[in-house]
């Protein structure tokens, strides 16, 4: 099973990095403005730097800082320039620097508006394509709406039950009919959870899930955990079990099928 997605959140000194995936310390940064000369606009900044290593008219040690500027400003991403003057601290912008990658993610209010990434736990790799589409999708609009993302969720539950046998038109009712199969009490419960919360999301004063992030992230850590129990799972064991000698496996058969017969 994958590991519980630790969400970036402002209140957080430590969350999983939106760049490189690691949950570690996040450094956390004012933001000081400095009004540019008339005239300049921030693409003469990196045009600055484009002409200086052009023409080549710095140290080796410059040159080669100033191509690493350069990369960091092709890849569109946040860094820190040095060599600044004090200016205006912003009252509503920050940065989060990642321990691990060094990487920047900018925060307006409590907010991160980059990178524009998904978010939550990422998907067992044993979904099923269809179900994997929605999951992912949700993934990326669990900031933006958790009403929708968890709208989607259980669209993805539906598709599920139908890769476990049923059919798919109804989720209480597949939920039914796997029970009466034996369905282990806890992935009943984890379906049961998703397909209340995920069906009562669209329909407005059942249930507030108004900006409950959090709670989405929940739904797709139990989307995992079903898929886990139900499909990769049985699998593994499968596997395994193919790997016996097949006289072993024959004599198990003839073994079940005398305890069905009797």
């Amino acid at each position: 099973m994958s590991k519980i997605f630790q969400s970036p959140s402002a209140c957080k000194t430590s969350f999983d990095c939106p760049f490189c995936g690691t949950y570690t310390t996040q450094h956390w940064h004012g933001v000081l403005t400095k009004q540019l000369d008339r005239g300049v606009t921030p693409q003469s900044v990196e045009d600055k730097y484009k002409k200086i290593l052009k023409n080549g008219k710095a140290s080796k040690t410059a040159l080669s800082k100033i191509e690493y500027t350069l990369e960091q400003f092709a890849a569109d991403e946040i860094f820190k320039l040095a060599g600044t003057e004090s200016g205006y601290i912003t009252g509503n912008i920050n940065l989060s620097e990642c321990y691990n990658c060094n990487k920047f993610s900018v925060w307006v209010d409590n907010d991160m508006v980059f990178p524009v990434i998904k978010t939550g736990n990422a998907p067992s790799k044993d979904l099923p394509e269809d179900v994997l589409s929605d999951f992912e999708e949700a993934r990326q609009i669990i900031r933006l709406s958790p009403r929708g993302a968890a709208a989607l969720l259980r669209l993805a539950l539906q598709k599920l039950c139908i890769h476990l046998g049923e059919k798919g038109k109804n989720i209480n009712e597949d939920i039914s009919s796997l029970v009466s199969k034996g369905l282990d009490p806890i992935v009943q419960q984890s379906l049961d959870a998703v397909r209340v919360i995920g069906n009562n999301a669209v329909h407005p004063g059942e249930i507030d899930l108004q900006d409950d992030a959090e709670t989405v992230e929940s739904l797709l850590m139990l989307i995992n955990f079903i898929c886990d129990r139900m499909i990769t799972h049985p699998q593994n064991v499968q596997a395994l079990f193919d790997k016996l000698p097949q006289n072993d496996r024959d004599n198990i058969e003839k073994r079940n099928n005398k305890v069905v017969n009797n």
